[in-house]
């Protein structure tokens, strides 16, 4: 144990990693699922989810693998920070861009490596790539490396309880159960991603209330209600989350003083309970299609055939909406979720703070 915190402590001195006071990130370094993928499901042949073609992408064209119709939540997070997003980790680095850090995240993913059928980039997968990158570059002297300027961002979790909550009668204990092992995993990686790197400027987002989400709601026939299971197991993960996210902040052992929870679920809340400025539907998608027969069509994809074919596209407003498609929220969404993690100084919706102001930035 001690050779570990020594070691520890080497990295945290090579790290220089700034304090939550006046830093400045130019790097932003992404884990997750479609939540916060910029474009790996699309080179990542195995994926079990695309959004490489119209109408995704239609608010911030083209499309560009991004599950929504424009910015997802790191793509605002760089614009606040003045820096490009970061790039998909399998995307060829452009050398003639500036490196603004890497998205490994990948639609479909979950913290279990066995999500999905294990046919996507699971968290820890997602990590080791993170961890070989990072080695070679301190091997190589890599100058894009600047851990002192870097921000983590870790989102990923719906997808671990999606196939459970998709059946018409989920079951409580297996979704408990999974609460439990998806909080640990992730916990662990943060973990993880400190002891490798030393910095402790990591921002953990927990989930917003999936018994909401328009897939879920239709899978458990409940109409335009929220399902008892999809609420029960959020709560249940969320305060896990959160619990031991506050354990980690002040661990005698091994501190994490920079570390940032945000709680998502208490906007995505006010969003659904409270009318907003600008959302005017917060219940069904705004990409997707029913036919004469009640079959309901994906977004962008096309039931039938001749005269009788129906295609799910965009409806006309998505900034009036609050789900783009089944599963993902709109662009008009995601900014209003940004805009929470970077500028609100409520410690109930991100704690400590905001970004902007725990970091001085």
């Amino acid at each position: 144990m001690a050779a570990r915190l020594a070691l520890l402590l080497l990295a945290v001195l090579a790290c220089a990693c700034s304090t939550a006071t006046g830093a400045k990130i130019s790097q932003v370094y992404v884990f997750g699922d479609e939540s916060v993928d910029v474009g790996n499901a699309n080179l990542f042949k195995q994926a079990p989810l695309k959004a490489n073609k119209a109408p995704y992408g239609v608010s911030y064209k083209p499309a560009s693998g991004r599950f929504s119709d424009g910015k997802l939540v790191v793509d605002y997070l760089a614009d606040f920070l003045a820096i490009a997003p970061p790039r998909a980790d399998l995307a060829p680095r452009n050398a003639s861009l500036p490196f603004t850090g890497l998205d490994f995240a990948t639609a479909g993913a979950g913290a279990k490596s066995g999500t999905n059928g294990g046919k996507t980039r699971g968290l820890q997968v997602q990590f080791n790539e993170f961890r070989k990158w990072f080695h070679e570059a301190q091997r190589t002297n890599n100058p894009d490396l600047k851990l002192g300027e870097a921000l983590f961002v870790i989102s990923i979790g719906a997808n671990d309880y999606i196939a459970e909550l998709s059946r018409a009668q989920p079951n409580m204990t297996t979704l408990t159960a999974l609460a439990s092992s998806v909080s640990n995993i992730v916990i662990n990686i943060t973990q993880s991603l400190y002891k490798l790197t030393g910095s402790s400027n990591i921002v953990l987002f927990d989930l917003p209330n999936l018994g909401c989400i328009p897939a879920v709601r239709r899978a458990q026939n409940t109409g335009i209600n929220c399902t008892d299971a999809g609420n029960q197991v959020t709560i249940i993960h969320n305060f896990a989350m959160i619990t031991k996210s506050d354990k980690l902040r002040t661990n005698p052992d091994l501190p994490m003083p920079n570390l940032v929870f945000f709680r998502q679920s208490v906007v995505y809340k006010t969003m659904i309970q409270v009318p907003v400025s600008g959302l005017t539907n917060q219940t069904y998608p705004c990409c997707e299609a029913v036919t004469s027969t009640g079959t309901v069509v994906a977004c962008g994809q096309t039931a039938g055939a001749g005269k009788a074919a129906v295609t799910a596209g965009p409806c006309a407003a998505p900034a009036k909406y609050l789900w783009w498609d089944a599963l993902n929220p709109t662009q008009a969404v995601n900014q209003k979720v940004a805009n929470t993690l970077f500028f609100s100084s409520n410690p109930n919706m991100v704690r400590p703070n905001g970004l902007k102001k725990f970091f001085g930035l």
